[in-house]
Parts: C-alpha cells; structure tokens; sequence
C-alpha cells in the first residue's frame, strides 16, 4: 500500500550539460500514533529511496517525539520555529553540495 502511494510520485527529470534537476524529498517524521499500523517512518523512507527519489531526513531528532521545543511552536502547534527552518534549510544545502560534487567527481556513490 505504501508503495503504491509513493509510486505515483513522479520524478522530474531534465538534464542541462552535466547537472540534471533534483527532486529531493525533505521528509519529517510523522507520530508514530498517527501512522496507518502497516506504516512506519522508516518503511515509508525506505520506500521512497527504492523508488528513485533522493530522500533527506529532516526531523530534527532521532523520532519526532524526541524533538527539541526550541523547533516548534507550541506544544499544540508544531509547525516550526525559524531556529528549525535554519537548520533544516542547513541539512538540505549541505545535501545539494554533496550532490553537486559528486557529480563533478562523477562519483552518484558519494551521496
């Protein structure tokens, strides 16, 4: 079922030179109370990256129950805090430059 789902996410892909576009999937835990019980972050991760797609983790925490409050609002409103766009926007770009030099190095085990 969860394969089914991400299948239907479709990859963009054009190619300009030596760099193609990216499709990164920023993915963030999801409670574990609030998965289907066939599911869980790890599975629907592990899904992802079998169907192509670059996937970054940027919960923050090792599961979102162990989150730092200074990343989110509220206990009742977790969206979140500058602080945690900031570091989240650091996990992505530090994944693109990883990205951009192993192309360069034409080296895709690099990621």
């Amino acid at each position: 079922m969860c394969s089914d789902r991400i299948s239907k996410i479709q990859r963009p892909h054009v190619q300009i030179g030596l760099i193609a576009s990216l499709l990164i999937v920023g993915f963030i835990d999801a409670e574990r109370d609030s998965l289907e019980q066939d599911l869980s972050n790890k599975m629907i991760q592990d899904q992802m990256v079998k169907a192509g797609h670059h996937v970054i983790n940027l919960t923050l925490a090792d599961n979102i129950e162990d989150l730092s409050a200074d990343y989110f609002i509220h206990e009742l409103d977790k969206h979140p805090t500058s602080k945690a766009n900031a570091a989240q926007a650091n996990l992505l770009g530090n994944y693109i430059k990883r990205y951009l030099g192993a192309i360069a190095n034409q080296d895709p085990k690099a990621l």
